[in-house]
């Protein structure tokens, strides 16, 4: 059992986790709602530009972060990518282009 409070938590709801332990949720500071990601016991706070309350739901295996602000108006639902989310090993890349660049080569040889 781990208790999880961002710094200046007033209250916490937990809304979800991924295979690599991140974890997303809601905190309550005393004024406001802001969403919040703790990777490997480092808090970041995930409040949009123009957020007067935020909640994250969900985080996949890939890092990309599911939720809604509200704008003082309206609800609006994002998806956030953190830049330290898995980027595509060079060789996936390298491989991909490769693949590519032959795809355009036979494309050309069976047009002339």
């Amino acid at each position: 059992f781990t208790t999880l409070d961002p710094p200046g938590a007033a209250s916490t709801s937990v809304f979800g986790i991924n295979n690599a332990g991140q974890i997303v949720g809601q905190f309550y500071d005393g004024t406001t709602f802001h969403g919040f990601l703790d990777a490997g016991g480092v808090f970041t706070t995930l409040d949009p530009p123009g957020a007067a309350s935020t909640s994250v739901f969900g985080i996949n295996n890939a890092g990309q972060i599911v939720g809604q602000f509200y704008d003082g108006t309206t609800f609006h639902g994002f998806l956030a990518t953190p830049d330290n989310a898995p980027v595509p090993e060079p060789s996936t890349v390298l491989l991909l282009g490769s693949g590519l660049a032959g795809l355009v080569f036979w494309r050309r040889k069976q047009a002339a």
